[in-house]
């Protein structure tokens, strides 16, 4: 085995040990909303993080790099190691801190239950009210509730995108979007005009379906289309397409052991 591909396997065994533990804590600190799994979380994640901070690993991959020799998958590898370790060449204690402010945002998002009429509601219980209530009163609270959480969360995450930015303006970069991007090998300019190009392409039948749908629900609800608001929708963040008696599956998992099946 040549020293590039002992140094690739000896760091992707690493990579995977590693990214294993930070996911496993991450879902355990969606999953439980207990605050020590949130902590284990961000212990984690920065484990993870200084794996891809060695500057001692970064020369040695940007050396392997620099030759011409390995397979096409060798120095694919090489390249996308040198990339995610770039974004990480930072003092320890800044990939600490935006580890740890990362994971107390993500458990402040997944564990926030607003309350509407004294009754706790659930990222579920707030689809199912928007999914099934024709109590638009009810819809109404339920929905302004749901974004509640941008309260509890916002000055956590201004801090966060500051904190970012200061860490790749020390990389040499302008801001963590740029860095991001770049190191994504993905151009703004060609993804924005992309998704431009696809909102010109899309608008005209878009509005025609949302048009349908606003007629549908005002039927449904006995208001006019004018008066829709965004309770009236079935997603809170209307970017799921509305359920429909066509397309519904439910009928083929009706009584049926939801869990054996998935497994």
């Amino acid at each position: 085995m040549s020293t590039r591909e002992t140094f690739l396997k000896e760091f992707n065994d690493q990579m995977k040990d590693l990214y294993i533990r930070s996911s496993e804590a991450g879902w355990m600190a969606q999953t439980t909303g207990e605050a020590e799994w949130a902590e284990k979380s961000g212990e984690e994640d920065t484990k993870f993080s200084l794996l891809f901070s060695s500057k001692e690993k970064y020369e040695e991959a940007l050396k392997f790099l620099e030759t011409d020799s390995g397979s096409v998958e060798e120095r694919r590898q090489l390249q996308l190691l040198v990339n995610d370790m770039k974004s990480n060449q930072l003092p320890e204690e800044i990939i600490a801190d935006l580890a740890k402010r990362g994971s107390e945002l993500n458990y402040l998002f997944n564990t926030y239950t607003p309350e509407v009429d004294g009754k706790s509601y659930s990222a579920n219980d707030i689809r199912e009210v928007l999914l099934t209530s024709t109590d638009l009163e009810l819809r109404k609270k339920v929905w302004l509730a749901s974004k509640e959480v941008g309260g509890v969360v916002e000055k956590g995450l201004l801090e966060l995108v500051k904190k970012r930015n200061e860490a790749a303006r020390l990389l040499g970069y302008d801001n963590h979007h740029q860095m991001s991007f770049e190191l994504q090998e993905l151009d703004r300019g060609e993804i924005f005009s992309i998704f431009n190009d696809l909102i010109d392409q899309s608008d005209t039948a878009y509005r025609k379906m949302k048009s349908d749908l606003d007629a549908r629900l005002a039927k449904k609800f006995g208001i006019t289309p004018e008066e829709i608001r965004p309770w009236h929708y079935v997603d809170p963040f209307f970017q799921e397409a509305p359920a429909s008696d066509a397309t519904n599956l439910d009928s083929f998992y009706k009584g049926k052991d939801i869990l054996r099946l998935t497994t």
